[in-house]
């Protein structure tokens, strides 16, 4: 099926992208939409010394935006996507949509000793769709460059999980870029692939 946005076209197989490509067209993404049971979730993770998690509310978007840009360096294969995207526009929407509700539970942003932002999670309720049954989605993952290796990302996918799982949601997805090796962090916590979908801008 293709779905159309502006002058990109979505299609969700390689037989039909195929032909796109050949005509000219740019990818643009090859995203992957991964599920997780929340049973796979274990208990609260604490974070590391010195760090604190806090709700998405107790945060100003700003310091949201300008932390998420950091994590999307130039060389990270995300880049060229958030660069045709306002961001302040996009947290704003994802942190005060009225078509999908933040699960508070699930959502943390976490601060250093000073109360910089280094990492955040934010989860929102999908309403189900001709591809999602509903339920809990994962609409941003991110650790700035200088807090990575620490497990910080691990810990806030596990508190997304278990917070998901206490909200009473059975599953939560994500979306992950082709080649972004975000996804082995997600595998071992149990995400597998359902859906692909091959972003186009057409010729």
């Amino acid at each position: 099926m293709t779905e159309r946005q502006g002058l990109d076209v979505r299609v969700h197989s390689e037989d039909e992208a195929r032909p796109l490509l050949e005509a000219g067209g740019r990818l643009v993404r090859l995203g992957h939409d991964m599920v997780a049971m929340t049973a796979n979730a274990l208990d609260p993770p604490n974070f590391a010394n010195g760090l604190r998690a806090v709700g998405c509310a107790d945060v100003d978007v700003n310091d949201l935006v300008c932390a998420a840009a950091q994590a999307t360096p130039v060389e990270h294969v995300d880049a060229a996507i958030w660069q045709r995207v306002d961001r302040t526009a996009h947290w704003r929407s994802i942190l005060g949509s009225a078509h999908e509700r933040l699960v508070d539970d699930a959502s943390r942003v976490v601060l250093d000793e000073g109360g910089a932002v280094v990492a955040a999670a934010v989860v929102s309720h999908k309403l189900p769709l001709r591809w999602w049954p509903g339920g809990s989605w994962l609409q941003e993952i991110f650790v700035v460059p200088r807090s990575q290796g620490r497990g910080i990302g691990g810990a806030l996918l596990n508190h997304a999980l278990w917070g998901s799982r206490v909200n009473g949601e059975a599953c939560m997805g994500l979306t992950v870029t082709e080649g972004n090796p975000a996804e082995r962090l997600y595998r071992r916590l149990g995400f597998v692939r359902f859906r692909s979908t091959w972003q186009i801008t057409e010729p």
